[in-house]
């Protein structure tokens, strides 16, 4: 789950849903299913707010989407990277979204350009449970067997 700029939170499930409730009626204002429900395992494993309200929502099938939250489409898809399931997602600076998944990788994503521009692999061979940006061009990734990772990125 993930709580976004205006208060909204984003509730994903393992039956493929995100929910977008509204925090101050206690009401979901919106239900998303993911694109890719029906397929091998289904369900959403993972979700993040970035820029301009869009969503980022990892599922159990290797893809994540870009959401807008306001229209309810999916904007951009990245698919195909690895054969795991994505475990996490966090967006940084000038739209870059690192995606990390359950064999230890982690994509930076440009949602501008839409391409990968890197891919860094845990050291210890675990799978990412968590990332986050920081200042300076840091980017910390978490692993299964309780890592953490500092890498030094560019940002644009």
């Amino acid at each position: 789950m993930a709580f976004g700029p205006d208060g909204t939170l984003a509730v994903a499930d393992q039956n493929g849903g995100t929910y977008l409730w509204n925090t101050t009626t206690r009401h979901i204002s919106a239900a998303l299913t993911d694109p890719s429900d029906g397929f091998a395992f289904g369900g959403v494993s993972t979700v993040t707010f970035g820029p301009g309200g869009t969503l980022a929502a990892g599922d159990f099938n290797d893809n994540t989407y870009l959401w807008n939250t306001a229209t309810r489409h999916v904007t951009q898809t990245l698919t195909g990277l690895d054969p795991n399931a994505v475990s996490s997602v966090a967006f940084g600076p000038g739209g870059i979204l690192a995606v990390g998944d359950y064999s230890g990788s982690t994509y930076l994503w440009d949602t501008a350009t839409k391409h990968i521009t890197a891919t860094l692999t845990d050291p210890a061979s675990q799978g990412v449970d968590s990332i986050a940006f920081g200042p300076g061009g840091i980017l910390a990734t978490g692993d299964a067997s309780g890592n953490t990772f500092m890498w030094k990125i560019a940002y644009r």
